[in-house]
């Protein structure tokens, strides 16, 4: 058998039915990388390119592992050693949890986006329907009811900083 015949088999293997998502381990790893990664679509509604979420998983996890390290060395400065190997623990932990804490950012921000999003395209149908109702024109209504949306912005902020 050839190289290129190894391949071929191979490649029918991997897009055949029997693909490594059905074996325990496939699953496994599709189950771990939809909960360690980010929806793409998320991202987008954010706003935020792949490489800033990397650059902002990294910075997380660095300091996520050196919090430990920092609070190992206060302690052994102030006459309290902790165990080498609970301090390895922690700072595996701090490591992990600095990974998976972007991923949660990126989910929470995305959800308050487009929460925010539906409220604006409710409230920019109603303005529609009012106008249109009123005996505006479709054009008119659509136009106008952009205006009054994009001004509200400018009140919407006005109020918010008058709270007390």
């Amino acid at each position: 058998m050839c190289s290129s015949d190894l391949a071929a088999s191979c490649s029918d293997f991997i897009w055949s039915g029997t693909s490594t998502r059905q074996t325990s381990l496939g699953r496994a790893i599709h189950a771990a990388s939809a909960i360690w990664a980010p929806r793409p679509s998320d991202l987008a509604v954010i706003e935020r390119s792949l490489e800033s979420f990397a650059l902002e998983r990294l910075v997380c996890m660095a300091a996520g592992s050196m919090l430990p390290i920092a609070c190992s060395i206060l302690m052994r400065l102030g006459g309290t050693a902790i165990p080498l190997a609970i301090t390895a623990l922690m700072i595996l932990g701090g490591a992990v949890g600095g990974l998976y804490l972007p991923v949660v950012t990126v989910h929470r921000s995305a959800i308050v986006s487009r929460r925010e999003f539906r409220t604006s395209l409710s409230a920019y149908l109603d303005l529609v329907s009012i106008m249109l109702a009123g005996g505006a024109g479709a054009e008119t209504a659509l136009v106008a009811a952009a205006r009054i949306g994009s001004r509200s912005e400018e009140h919407t902020s006005e109020l918010q900083s008058r709270q007390y």
